[in-house]
């Protein structure tokens, strides 16, 4: 039996080899038809390997085709790669293909070299497809960034280095290192590439020029050791940023492709007209001096955008928006402000909520909210674990508490706590319409007349311009941002 099943696959081996030799294929004599007359690659930092971009290469006629070259045109000086049927290659030649089949090719581009004095630029070359009588011709072009790459260094077998950010914790990373003035200046003269975590070590500060640029890959982030503190102070025209390295649109507004940054027992630290986008947490304090926030934004964030724990932290003009959990956690007590605050939760899971409180056994020295709008498409926006209310005091925001009964309902009407707050207690009674909140454009429409102008005046004279720069003096509205007009824009 087992030796007639190996005379079966012989012969219908043959059979199908016979049948391939009988196919015949002609040399193309015309210009085919492709996917794409240009092919764009997504922008890429340089010494960063691209994604790979997709052209089609179709045979619409009823004849086999045979296709004598697909190649670069700088061939082996490109930087340009392609991919056909899994192999790659400069060059292809003699490429059959069927009648009304289509052939995919992939372009990748590795720049290992960063071309001229300038930040940024096209890095171009041509696909050609060559036959007996024609040559088609298909640019290629990919912007390229300039920019510092930081890694952990390799050891003699060619591994990661591996620092020590906490007892008995190793990541694979590398000490942030001090210049000729022995601090730590992180200037934006070109973006940051960082592979890997970059630790501030104990005792140091780091000090980040207004316009700075991070882009961090998978499994990698900012770790601050013990007494160890930041400066990242930006302005509205030239923010700092942090995010992903992956610029193609698709990874935008995708959580998760980073670690974050965390400051375990920082000295005083300050982000202003900071970005923080796209990590795991956004920002992780463990306790410490006080942490200033002003005009900082965190965006789509897999767990939550800030995190404090037995923290001090001071946060005006603050906006926390798109995680997949609580936006904002203060727990273990700490002592915290949060002065025109936007806090939203647009996630997926049906317990997320805007901001958790969490004594966990040690009461906070305080908590105040005020002028600040608190929102989830959950049933509510706050969520708290807390028996000693008398360090906290919530004044004039705007929230959410969807649940019947409320298990804070007796907190609530205690107007010593919770003072000239507007509740939300059915989404259908108040309008949530800001300008793009899946872009992360947290602007109120004219629609939300609920928290316009029902900001307390005290608290806006503390900080009387808004996250933009805009004027808050004379009615004071909930959140981050102060509405304008559109003759006022």
């Amino acid at each position: 039996m087992r030796g007639y099943r190996s005379l079966l696959l012989v012969f219908l081996f043959l059979l199908l080899s016979s049948c391939r030799a009988d196919l015949t294929f002609e040399p193309i004599i015309k210009n085919v038809e492709v996917s794409h007359n240009v092919v764009y690659l997504d922008t890429i930092f340089s010494s960063q390997h691209s994604t790979n971009a997709l052209l089609k290469i179709y045979n619409r006629g009823n004849k086999n085709i045979l296709i004598p070259h697909v190649k670069l045109e700088q061939d082996i000086y490109s930087n340009y790669e392609l991919i056909i049927n899994g192999k790659s290659s400069k060059s292809f030649g003699n490429i059959e293909l069927l009648a009304n089949d289509s052939l995919s090719v992939f372009i990748n581009v590795n720049p290992h070299v960063f071309s001229g004095n300038t930040k940024e630029y096209l890095y171009t070359d041509n696909l050609q497809i060559i036959g007996n009588t024609v040559e088609q011709i298909i640019p290629l072009i990919t912007l390229i960034k300039d920019a510092h790459l930081l890694a952990p260094k390799r050891n003699g077998e060619g591994k990661k280095v591996k620092v020590q950010i906490e007892e008995g914790k190793y990541v694979e990373g590398f000490y942030l290192a001090e210049n000729e003035f022995n601090e730590i200046y992180l200037s934006a003269d070109k973006p940051y590439v960082i592979n890997g975590y970059a630790v501030i070590p104990e005792g140091k500060n780091v000090v980040i020029e207004s316009g700075a640029q991070f882009y961090f890959s998978k499994n990698s982030g900012i770790v601050g050791l013990s007494r160890s503190s930041i400066q990242a102070n930006g302005t509205i025209e030239n923010p700092i940023i942090f995010r992903n390295d992956r610029l193609d649109n698709t990874y935008s507004y995708l959580s998760g492709q980073w670690s974050g940054i965390r400051l375990n027992e920082p000295k005083k630290s300050s982000f202003q007209n900071v970005k923080i986008e796209n990590a795991k947490i956004g920002l992780y304090i463990n306790n410490g001096e006080e942490i200033i926030l002003h005009n900082t934004q965190f965006y789509n964030h897999t767990y939550h955008g800030v995190v404090g724990n037995n923290a001090y932290l001071k946060a005006t003009n603050l906006v926390v928006a798109n995680t997949q959990d609580a936006s904002i956690v203060i727990k273990e007590g700490g002592n915290y402000r949060f002065q025109h605050a936007t806090i939203v939760n647009y996630g997926t899971r049906p317990n997320q909520v805007a901001l958790l409180m969490d004594e966990q056994g040690n009461s906070f020295q305080q908590v105040k909210v005020q002028n600040s709008l608190l929102f989830s498409s959950g049933r509510k926006s706050l969520s708290a674990n807390v028996t000693d209310w008398t360090t906290i005091v919530f004044q004039n925001n705007a929230l959410k508490d969807g649940e019947s009964p409320s298990s804070l309902a007796a907190i609530y009407a205690d107007e010593k706590i919770f003072s000239q707050s507007i509740w939300m207690l059915h989404s259908n009674n108040f309008v949530i319409d800001f300008l793009n909140p899946k872009q992360n454009k947290f602007i109120y429409t004219d629609k939300m007349q609920d928290f316009i102008g029902k900001g307390k005046l005290s608290v806006a004279a503390e900080v009387p311009l808004d996250a933009n720069g805009n004027q808050r003096l004379q009615a004071p509205d909930l959140g981050a941002y102060q509405h304008r007009k559109p003759n006022e824009e």
